[in-house]
């Protein structure tokens, strides 16, 4: 990793495109995608991208460090750069500084194409803005939730007014995951391009081979009831929630075992009420990991008791892996793609949520057909391909 000369606070992940005599591809700039490999919407722009790499060079910013140094080599390998600009809790003096030395590192490596990567229409218009700056005139709007963080009474203010700002710009591409979230984020589904959030489909196909082998290094034994999730651990994830359902199966059979992937703020919260609730040695938390497809595995069920969800990758990627899967009823009707997907109220209690998941696995039928997901357009190849042709159609715009 090079850092610049001109800011400490930037840094470059291979900053040597030029010597690698592929530096004439078009620049796109990724906004939005910068938790590498663990965050839904990052997963998703590093899929979509990765079979674009002869034709163009995408550069992920980020406003975070990334930890999995194996993102280090993918990126050198699409000869590309991961910008980090990590924006700490200080003077705005600073923080107008430490923007304009970024606008002005952007502006010089000439982009042609800002891809934004939004939960909300406000966070579509900071990407806008940023981009603009930066000296880039084209963009690709790419809504990802349907729902924002901002629920207070400004929030939504800043939202109805980012719709309206939106509306007006007759130069970008809107593309969503699903027509609700392009509704959401721009107002309508009119003239917006929908991409599946789509997975390399072979990777995830179930191996018993592969499921041994990663029990044995979750110490989990042969009889063991594995259920598990993947998500931040925050509040849009329902992580307290999810507690009480280990502790109601813990109840009623002690052989379950709980595979928590993911990290976040309720982190320590979370193992304090484990301890007290003494459910702690059923649970395993694994943190973020770049080896998901593999621990995928090792679940018996998976579960997402979310309180809102844009669309959660992480549901085909489960339902690829041939698990049954129980989800909140705030997750799409979209995200179902096999006779295993089951919807439960978010309002029900613990218990409830418990018992089904008993139920689901009384009755465990795994699931191998692939040709489902290739129908809805779950395999990655056929959403790159729809990217492609997006790219090149704004920049002969």
């Amino acid at each position: 990793m090079k850092k610049l000369s001109l800011d400490s606070n930037i840094e470059v992940v291979n900053d040597v495109i030029e010597a690698q005599n592929i530096s004439n591809r078009p620049k796109v700039l990724m906004i939005g995608a910068e938790n590498f490999g663990r965050g839904g919407r990052s997963v998703i722009a590093w899929n979509l991208t990765e079979s674009l790499v002869k034709d163009y060079q995408v550069d992920f910013l980020s406003k975070i460090k990334v930890k999995d140094s194996t993102y280090f080599d993918k990126i050198k390998g699409r000869h590309a750069r991961i910008i980090i600009e990590p924006y700490k809790k200080n003077k705005l003096s600073k923080f107008l500084m430490r923007f304009f030395i970024l606008t002005k590192y952007l502006r010089k490596e000439k982009y042609v194409i800002a891809h934004i990567n939004a939960d909300d229409a406000w966070e579509a218009t900071k990407g806008i803005l940023l981009a603009k700056l930066s000296g880039i005139n084209r963009y690709v709007v790419h809504a990802h939730s349907t729902k924002s963080k901002y629920e207070n009474r400004f929030g939504k203010i800043l939202i109805s007014l980012s719709k309206k700002y939106l509306r007006k710009l007759f130069y970008i591409e809107r593309i969503a995951c699903s027509k609700v979230a392009a509704t959401f984020l721009f107002g309508s589904d009119d003239n917006v391009r929908i991409i599946e959030n789509g997975i390399s489909l072979k990777d995830y196909k179930f191996n018993k081979t592969t499921r041994i082998k990663m029990r044995e290094k979750l110490r989990l034994s042969e009889h063991a009831k594995a259920v598990g999730t993947i998500g931040r651990l925050s509040e849009e994830k329902n992580p307290l929630f999810i507690l009480k359902i280990v502790e109601e199966l813990v109840n009623m059979d002690e052989s379950y075992q709980f595979v928590w992937i993911g990290d976040g703020p309720l982190k320590n919260e979370l193992v304090n009420k484990a301890k007290e609730k003494g459910v702690l040695e059923h649970i395993k938390f694994l943190g973020n990991r770049s080896d998901v497809k593999d621990l995928l595995q090792a679940y018996d069920v998976f579960i997402l008791p979310s309180l809102y969800e844009g669309f959660g990758i992480v549901n085909i990627e489960a339902q690829a892996s041939g698990l049954p899967c129980l989800v909140s009823d705030a997750v799409p009707e979209l995200a179902k793609v096999n006779s295993n997907f089951y919807f439960l109220s978010i309002n029900e209690n613990a218990k409830s949520w418990a018992q089904q998941i008993e139920n689901i696995l009384n009755y465990r039928i795994l699931l191998k057909d692939m040709e489902s997901f290739e129908k809805r357009g779950f395999d990655i190849k056929q959403g790159a391909d729809k990217l492609r042709t997006i790219y090149e159609k704004v920049l002969f715009k």
